[in-house]
């Protein structure tokens, strides 16, 4: 059974059950398909009993936001600053949870682990705007973009959202 943040919740994943001389191992995946900033910190739970034996899984999500920063001409290309973070709150340092982050980042831009900037809780890379606007994983992630736009035919900077 499922639980998000105590509260059952149904699972429409199916799930695989291997038995061999050491036992019985059941494969289960949750996917949650509409994640928010506020869900940072859920605890999702995935229990099994069978006869005398129970045991349970939890998982603690971490969601990270996702702001993009540049200066980019209007008519021209730039690099846009990727900047991740987490929505809500820190997670206290842990090598492996840097490691994974680092690994999903790498994974999501295309950028070497070594080119993944960190700072604090914030980790960063800059890529081109063209990549970045034909990311759909990044845009999918609904990014705040703060840019200062310069406009050579006005003369002037603006700060606005072009996703």
């Amino acid at each position: 059974s499922w639980k998000l943040n105590g509260a059952s919740i149904n699972n429409s994943e199916k799930y695989i059950v291997e038995s061999n001389q050491d036992g019985v191992f059941v494969e289960e995946h949750f996917k949650i398909d509409n994640v928010t900033e506020d869900m940072d910190g859920t605890t999702l739970t995935c229990g099994y009993a069978k006869g005398n034996y129970a045991d349970r899984v939890e998982a603690v999500l971490t969601v990270f936001k996702l702001d993009i920063e540049g200066d980019i001409c209007k008519k021209c290309t730039g690099n846009l600053k990727l900047i991740f973070k987490e929505s809500r709150r820190s997670s206290q340092d842990e090598t492996n949870m840097d490691r994974r982050i680092r690994a999903k980042i790498a994974e999501l831009t295309f950028v070497p682990l070594d080119e993944i900037t960190v700072e604090k809780d914030k980790y960063s890379v800059t890529l081109p705007i063209d990549i970045v606007k034909k990311n759909q994983e990044i845009i999918a992630m609904k990014p705040e973009l703060f840019k200062n736009v310069v406009d050579p035919s006005q003369g002037g900077t603006a700060l606005i959202i072009i996703f």
